[in-house]
């Protein structure tokens, strides 16, 4: 994974998830693995839609592997994320 795709994951994750960045042992250090699921319909009356999701995996302080996943989490989602992050470094506000 390139230093780029792992920046902008990195990001993902602080504006997702910021609980995750405590400090503790815990915190998500680099991203080591993501994996990006295309919505898909129900393939019968009784089976649930599955909805476009995002898993990011990422390695903590202590050297542990963990991952978050986001459902309905696509491209637009992906950049509204990096918007945020923006924002929140330049100090401007979004909706």
């Amino acid at each position: 994974m390139t230093s780029t795709t792992n920046d902008l994951l990195m990001r993902v994750l602080r504006v997702e998830s910021p609980w995750l960045f405590d400090g503790s042992e815990y915190e998500p250090m680099e991203v080591v693995e993501w994996d990006h699921c295309d919505y898909c319909p129900a393939i019968c009356e009784t089976c649930g839609d599955e909805p476009e999701n995002l898993t990011i995996k990422y390695r903590t302080r202590n050297g542990l592997t963990d991952y978050e996943s986001y459902d309905d989490f696509g491209l637009a989602e992906m950049m509204e994320a990096l918007d945020k992050w923006d924002a929140n470094r330049e100090g401007r506000k979004t909706e």
